[in-house]
């Protein structure tokens, strides 16, 4: 696999039952996609409430599936990227915010289309995202694999 570049995708999720669909798929072409970060925080910080928001990437919209938008299962394939993050502006002596906690399974990599859902525990409000991808030339072979792999559980 040859590196293309960094592909940077960043925008709002709604939260609770709908799932933002990111368009990675370029028909005919042997590129993948290997997450390498991502983030979330919360749209409104004028707000006085602690806030809780969790996050994850998958290559279905398991929403749609199993009502699970918000749940982290790792051992599910389908889910690559989980991330937590919390705030506080009324917090005394650590700041209004704790950084985000993400995690990331090394071994990822997407040839399709990838889902971000999330659910902000505190206001059901909508939360921001941005994911950094690198992007590999692929050969026919690590395109049907990772195809196969990512639809699976």
């Amino acid at each position: 696999m040859r590196s293309l570049g960094l592909h940077v995708v960043r925008g709002k999720a709604r939260t609770q039952t709908t799932n933002t669909r990111i368009t990675l798929f370029e028909q005919g072409a042997k590129v993948g996609y290997k997450i390498i970060d991502f983030t979330i925080s919360l749209r409104d910080l004028t707000s006085t409430s602690p806030s809780h928001i969790s996050a994850k990437i998958s290559t279905v919209d398991l929403n749609q599936f199993t009502g699970r938008n918000a749940d982290q299962h790792w051992e599910d394939s389908r889910e690559l990227a989980w991330c937590t993050a919390f705030y506080d502006a009324n917090a005394t002596g650590v700041g209004p915010t704790i950084a985000p906690i993400t995690v990331i399974d090394p071994s990822n990599l997407v040839v399709e289309d990838v889902y971000v859902g999330g659910y902000n525990y505190s206001s059901g409000q909508d939360f921001n995202y941005m994911i950094v991808f690198e992007k590999f030339a692929l050969d026919d072979g690590d395109t049907a694999l990772t195809m196969v792999r990512n639809r699976y559980e």
